[in-house]
């Protein structure tokens, strides 16, 4: 179990038996089996799923019997997964092999009813090598055949007709037609078709499946999480890598932070916020001693905790694997087709049998098997499957980030972009220096204390500045979006921030000052002049000419002028409080204009709440927030305008792969009807598509990508 509260618990099955996409969507759908799960994410690649339930309603226990009920007892053993993850692959080769071995001798022993022999008078010889291949189908049947049988049987008992319905129908109708003809009058039958079907079928799936695995393996948590700890060693901070985090180390935690993995906390009170994870953003109280799950952020001071387990084990890790698993759109059409196009499936090849059997029942036959064969929702699933798979790791290869295929289809539907100034339009470099009265050693002592709890870029920048000084213990911590922070240090509240957080009074300098207070007594206040990032104009000429563009800061107007400069006539918002930039956003929305919010990510969290898709920019690996939908690294931040459009072009790319599949639905369909095509051809053309798809889809995305100029170095 990787989390545990009152109302919610996290726990990750191992199901060897997951094989398909039939599999992945049955698992996902539990909730509606069971109102205490809360939802379900499977791992393909791991051949897991990470189920969350609700304890008040449902036991763990239950939640390993419903799975049991469905056909995917869970297997509880302490062998690595690293072993197991290579057993379905070695099944599969061994089912191939097996329908491959059948169906090559069937096909010998047909040749002779394939040149007509029957006819020729040697009945006795034909009806042997019937039997014979009768004899053969069996294993491709019984061995390699069996997964079909078995995901549409488990889709059934759920009241689910899923995509491996059909094939099963096809092939059971196939072999009881086989087995009448053979049987009754010795005939040939249709076993090479049937073990033909399940051959190509398997070759298709196969492909399918090893190209998902590949993508999946650039799913990693690595990817998606662009960030280091500071560990402490011997009184010293340094970052440490997430790979390099192992069991032992004693991690240093700000406000604001997310805790990668399982931690103790070594001394004092933490305030966790596990809406990351549960959703529910009251912050729980943590004491000495006890766990703090991964995925929980920080909202106190600063704290130390020791690490339990390496970061690929904890929640967070799983989420993430969860949420890229299968790249695909997060709406219900999926659902749609697989409830929908099966039952249409039958009932067409049905329609034909029934027109086709009182004039000829052997063309009947051919019409009945090729009509469940040839025409398959596979294809359409592929369509967005492996459009998305490819727009997001084209993004990747130019560090950005998206947390889930969805997030695409939202991209692609945005109209207007605002931008934070901070953090966002100006990068990393800053000049930062001090106005007042001199502050005594002691004093800066407890200003380096008090920022360096924030991630602030404004906190950061001072830290950076005043680096090197004592530290000294911070309690009381707090900190108010687009006001300031706070502390109490040697018995005096220090505050940090802007005007009317310090002394409540407003401040008409334009400039980006923070001031300083000691027990309300303002001495001063820091200056940062932090440079617009040299390809920000390029950006906003770019996407001013497909998106109303704005930009929204906590700071005063002084960089007014450069930001105009830059992009003459972009409505600009100064002195905004979070509630105001969210407002801003609102109006936007109001007049039509789906908004994306480009900022630091970590004090725009209103705004990229209100917004339809939150970008996070990040110029340094320690600065992370999951509460936004992309992150995007400060170093790829000229590209931004070329990666919207890109996640653009995805949804043009998808309508035009549907249009292709239902095109060949169609045809195929046409010519099954009629009679026109074997089965066997059909299992020939069914996986051809699907192959097809992959290629469309990915050589589509590789031009869409080229004329954006996304294919030079990074």
């Amino acid at each position: 179990m990787s989390f545990s509260d009152p109302q919610r618990q996290v726990v990750t099955f191992h199901l060897p038996q997951i094989h398909c996409s039939s599999c992945v969507w049955l698992l996902e759908h539990l909730y509606r089996l069971n109102p205490g799960i809360l939802q379900s994410r499977s791992d393909f690649l791991r051949k897991q799923v990470t189920v969350h339930y609700d304890p008040r309603l449902v036991s763990l226990r239950q939640v390993a019997e419903l799975l049991a009920a469905v056909g995917y007892t869970p297997q509880i053993q302490l062998n690595s997964l690293e072993t197991k993850e290579k057993r379905p692959e070695r099944a599969a080769f061994i089912r191939i092999a097996v329908a491959a071995f059948c169906f090559s001798n069937i096909m010998l022993l047909s040749f002779p009813e394939y040149f007509g022999m029957r006819e020729e008078g040697a009945t006795p010889m034909l009806a042997l090598f019937a039997w014979l291949s009768l004899g053969l189908s069996l294993p491709a049947l019984l061995y390699s055949g069996r997964g079909f049988f078995v995901t549409a049987w488990k889709g059934l008992r759920t009241g689910v007709l899923n995509i491996d319905a059909p094939i099963a129908l096809s092939i059971a109708v196939t072999f009881g037609r086989s087995v009448y003809e053979i049987v009754s009058s010795g005939g040939g039958g249709y076993l090479d078709s049937m073990t033909g079907i399940i051959l190509f079928m398997l070759l298709g799936r196969y492909a399918q499946d090893r190209t998902q695995r590949n993508l999946q393996f650039d799913h990693t948590y690595k990817s998606f999480f662009p960030v280091a700890v500071t560990v402490e060693e011997a009184g010293k901070e340094r970052p440490v890598l997430l790979p390099d985090l192992v069991p032992g180390h004693v991690i240093v935690v700000r406000s604001g932070e997310i805790i990668p993995t399982d931690v103790l906390l070594r001394e004092g009170e933490a305030r966790i916020d596990y809406s990351f994870v549960t959703g529910e953003s009251m912050p729980v109280h943590i004491k000495a001693g006890e766990r703090i799950f991964a995925g929980g952020r920080q909202t106190g001071p600063e704290l130390k905790a020791t690490v339990l387990n390496k970061v690929e084990e904890g929640q967070l890790a799983s989420m993430w694997r969860g949420s890229h698993g299968d790249a695909l759109p997060a709406s219900g059409f999926q659902d749609v087709i697989a409830r929908y196009f099966s039952l249409t499936l039958i009932l067409i090849a049905a329609a034909s049998w029934l027109y086709w059997f009182p004039q000829d029942p052997s063309r009947a036959m051919h019409a009945f098997t090729s009509v469940l064969i040839v025409a398959c929702p596979c294809a359409l699933l592929l369509a967005f499957t492996f459009t998305n798979a490819a727009v997001l790791r084209l993004m990747r290869r130019h560090r950005m980030y998206v947390r889930d295929a969805s997030v695409l289809y939202k991209l692609s539907g945005v109209k207007a972009v605002c931008f934070d100034k901070t953090g966002t339009l100006t990068g990393a470099e800053q000049q930062v220096h001090y106005e007042g009265r001199n502050l005594s050693e002691h004093e800066l002592n407890k200003v380096y204390s008090l920022v360096r709890n924030s991630q602030h870029p404004l906190s950061k920048a001072i830290a950076t500045h005043l680096r090197g000084l004592d530290k000294l213990p911070v309690t009381a911590y707090c900190e108010r979006e687009g006001l300031g922070i706070a502390g109490t240090i040697d018995g005096i509240l220090v505050k940090a921030g802007n005007a009317r957080w310090v002394s409540e009074k407003p401040c008409d300098d334009e400039r980006t000052l923070v001031f300083i207070s000691f027990d309300g007594e303002v001495p001063g206040c820091f200056v940062v002049d932090r440079k617009l990032r040299e390809d920000s104009g390029g950006v906003f000429r770019r996407m001013q000419a497909h998106y109303r563009l704005g930009v929204l800061s906590g700071d005063g107007a002084g960089d007014r002028a450069r930001i105009a400069a830059l992009s003459p006539g972009i409505p600009m918002h100064f002195r905004c409080s979070p509630m105001d930039k969210a407002a801003v956003i609102r109006r936007f929305q109001e007049s039509g204009y789906p908004v994306a919010m480009v900022g630091d990510g970590l004090n725009d969290i209103v705004a990229f709440g209100q917004s339809d898709v939150a970008v996070a920019i990040t110029d340094d690996t320690n600065n992370f927030s999951p509460a936004c939908d992309i992150i995007l690294s400060g170093k790829s931040f000229h590209r931004l305008p070329s990666l919207f459009r890109l996640a653009a072009g995805a949804r043009r790319i998808v309508v035009a792969t549907f249009i292709l599949s239902l095109l060949y639905n169609a045809v195929g369909i046409h010519f099954a009807v009629r009679g026109e095509l074997s089965p066997l051809v059909a299992a020939i053309l069914m996986p051809a598509s699907s192959i097809s798809i992959i290629l469309f889809t990915t050589g589509a995305t590789w031009l869409r990508g080229k004329r954006l100029g996304l294919h030079t170095a990074r």
